[in-house]
């Protein structure tokens, strides 16, 4: 067998695996960015209703990241496969491991159970920043703290208002 192939497919394992990781990297900074300018917005402008929207983001962003991460994770278990394949062929192994399936790019859709498996506490790291900013941004809705400031005029000068 030709360590050509093996070798190109590892190599295209691997550029999958790490564009996967980088989109997985700017879902994570949107999610930062996004909900955190909500939140202050929400607070600033005392709308409750905002701390909702950032609770909602957080869920659909973890659910986008969760599922692209599992992708990442078939490629990765594809890519030691060929890892193992190419260590036989170095060593000149009279029959050289072959997955059964073959070599192919094909995944699995992500599943429910593959997002339940992203929330064991091992991957508190990943799902961890979500759940903070879910618990956040329902307690505050919850809670709905007044940042309204009030308004008097001042005693010297009727026209100019100035803040308690």
């Amino acid at each position: 067998m030709d360590k050509e192939l093996p070798l190109k497919t590892w190599e295209v394992y691997q550029g999958l695996v790490q564009g996967l990781g980088e989109t997985c990297w700017k879902i994570r900074s949107v999610f930062y960015t996004a909900s955190s300018a909500i939140m202050a917005y929400g607070y600033i402008h005392a709308e409750p209703v905002l701390y909702i929207v950032a609770a909602v983001l957080s869920v659909l962003l973890f659910l986008l990241e969760a599922g692209y991460k599992q992708i990442q994770d078939q490629y990765i278990q594809k890519s030691i496969q060929i890892e193992r394949t190419l260590n036989d062929l170095l060593v000149n192994e009279e029959e050289p491991y072959i997955h059964k399936r073959g070599i192919s790019t094909l995944v699995k859709t992500p599943t429910w159970r593959g997002y339940f498996k992203q929330l064991r506490w091992r991957n508190v790291l990943f799902w961890g920043p979500y759940f903070c900013v879910l618990v956040c941004s329902l307690t505050l809705a919850w809670l709905q703290p007044v940042t309204a400031e009030s308004k008097k005029p001042c005693e010297e000068h009727p026209r100019v208002a100035v803040l308690d």
